[in-house]
């Protein structure tokens, strides 16, 4: 079986849902929950220092009551960008919980605590088929078995479109491999909250421009957090909803 391989960059943008070409089984390359969920290593090998950090540890938390009122954070240090799992929008700045079914998205994330709130953040989700933009419409289900996690690598599985998320952070962005493993219409759903986002094509084909003003408060009137992104291949089409 051939495996077509897709490099691309970081990105965002409002309801955006970016079609790739029909593919057969492929692995696409993106440069940029249960209780019973364990962070592993997804990789053989000589286990190395960070190996043995659970960055699920104080992620079972609510409004009500806290257990450390933590995000399970894959970041590189000191890295302007941290990305983590987005299990759902319903419950407001605790959008992760270990005993959650199901993924909304792959978020990029700047909060520092629950009641300080998130800002320029984005979440991204790879699809099969006809893609349904809302948070609850596009999410997948996993088995927490299958997620592993540490603090330099994520690898999630997402059942519904039988697609694998593999994330290494680097200082300013993140590389990700996506594994389809079914043949089929694919893309990718890349989502801004709010409506005050932008998105538009760059000058380079295949390029993009998206910015995130999405904030709590205390910040300059044109504040944003700006995302490029830049495909090796070109999309077949892309969409844009508010």
């Amino acid at each position: 079986m051939n495996r077509d391989r897709r490099t691309f960059l970081k990105s965002a943008a409002i309801g955006v849902s970016a079609s790739l070409c029909r593919v057969d089984a492929v692995a696409a390359s993106i440069s940029h929950e249960g209780s019973s969920a364990k962070a592993a290593v997804a990789f053989a090998g000589p286990r190395r220092l960070a190996d043995y950090v659970n960055v699920l540890q104080g992620t079972n938390s609510s409004p009500s009551y806290s257990r450390g009122n933590t995000l399970p954070i894959v970041a590189a240090p000191f890295g302007m960008a941290h990305w983590t799992i987005q299990t759902t929008s319903e419950r407001g700045n605790w959008f992760f919980h270990p005993a959650d079914p199901r993924i909304e998205g792959v978020r990029c994330t700047h909060q520092l605590a629950p009641w300080l709130g998130d800002y320029g953040h984005i979440a991204i989700l790879p699809f099969c088929g006809s893609p349904n933009l809302t948070p609850t419409g596009r999410a997948s289900s996993y088995r927490p078995r299958d997620l592993h996690l540490t603090p330099y690598n994520m690898h999630v599985e997402l059942r519904r479109y039988s697609v694998t998320i593999d994330l290494a952070p680097t200082e300013r962005c993140a590389l990700i491999e996506l594994t389809f493993a079914e043949a089929g219409p694919a893309g990718l759903c890349i989502a801004i909250p709010g409506n005050k986002g932008t998105f538009a094509a760059s000058s380079a084909p295949g390029s993009y421009i998206a910015t995130s003003p999405s904030n709590q408060g205390g910040v300059a009137p044109d504040f944003a957090t700006y995302y490029a992104f830049s495909l090796m291949i070109l999309l077949s089409s892309s969409n844009l909803s508010r």
